[in-house]
């Protein structure tokens, strides 16, 4: 998910605004226009601030399982890998 979805928990108004059509085109344009990939769990709704934001492009608008370690004081996951959760 991108930044400025994440703070919705949705795509949907965002892609109203953006006139994309689905949430891979959503995120990129969003990313694109400022915002940053970012890991949204939707169980919590918690938002995971990513220190890589070249890996995430190519999983945009995909549940995907990202290894790393968090860095709390920070709140920054610290990619390691990323793979599409199945």
């Amino acid at each position: 998910m991108d930044s400025r979805c994440a703070i919705d928990g949705s795509h949907n108004k965002m892609m109203t605004q953006n006139g994309t059509k689905d949430i891979r085109d959503c995120t990129l344009e969003c990313a694109k226009s400022g915002g940053s990939f970012v890991l949204y769990d939707p169980d919590t709704k918690t938002v995971y601030q990513l220190d890589d934001q070249q890996k995430p492009e190519k999983f945009a608008g995909q549940r995907v399982r990202i290894s790393g370690t968090y860095d709390e004081s920070s709140k920054t996951m610290h990619v390691q890998s990323i793979q599409t959760a199945e």
